[in-house]
């Protein structure tokens, strides 16, 4: 019992940095479901709902031919190849399987991809636009706190931050000025 107030203090402060923790990315937040994401998620080339684009390209007979075709090699560069394999992914993730869906369905992430789990979004691998100081001070003020510095053989310099369940990585890579932005639920890979 005499821990119990040390106890609710921490629950509490928890809670708090949840609360204010934003964890919105590209428009899209951390939890939310595949449903939801794909109700706004663009399709980088038709300019369409991913999921009208996906439905309407699965349900295409000369479409999934063309695309059987080209895994054999007949036509190793038809757009297919990528986009039916990111649509059955985009499905999965609505069926509340484990998938990872790349920026070319949803254009607003920019480059790189999310992961879908049980049917949440559950962490962003983002490549940013923004120089690596200004990707660092965003991460730091979305999430209210100072990261640590972050090292990796991959990586020249970057920051990680561990803030209520969120693992956070603002990273740059080596030989690159391209900035990495890693964002999602603590222990989901």
């Amino acid at each position: 019992m005499k821990y119990f107030p040390m106890i609710c203090l921490a629950l509490f402060c928890a809670m708090s940095l949840s609360a204010q923790t934003d964890i919105r990315l590209a428009g899209h937040s951390l939890g939310e479901t595949a449903e939801t994401f794909f109700s706004t998620a663009m399709a980088s080339e038709s300019k369409q709902l991913t999921s009208d684009y996906c439905n309407k390209l699965l349900n295409d007979a000369e479409a999934m031919r063309r695309y059987e075709a080209s895994k054999n090699g007949l036509n190793k560069k038809d757009f297919l190849l990528s986009d039916v394999g990111g649509c059955q992914s985009v499905m999965a993730a609505i069926r509340g399987e484990r998938a990872v869906v790349g920026a070319r369905l949803a254009s607003e992430l920019g480059k790189g991809h999310v992961l879908f789990v049980s049917g949440k979004l559950t962490s962003f691998s983002l490549f940013s636009e923004s120089s690596y100081a200004d990707a660092v001070a965003a991460m730091k003020k979305r999430l209210g706190v100072k990261g640590r510095k972050y090292e990796a053989p991959q990586v020249s310099e970057g920051v990680r931050w561990d803030v209520a369940g969120i693992t956070a990585m603002v990273w740059k890579m080596k030989y690159s000025d391209k900035v990495c932005i890693d964002l999602g639920y603590t222990g989901v890979d």
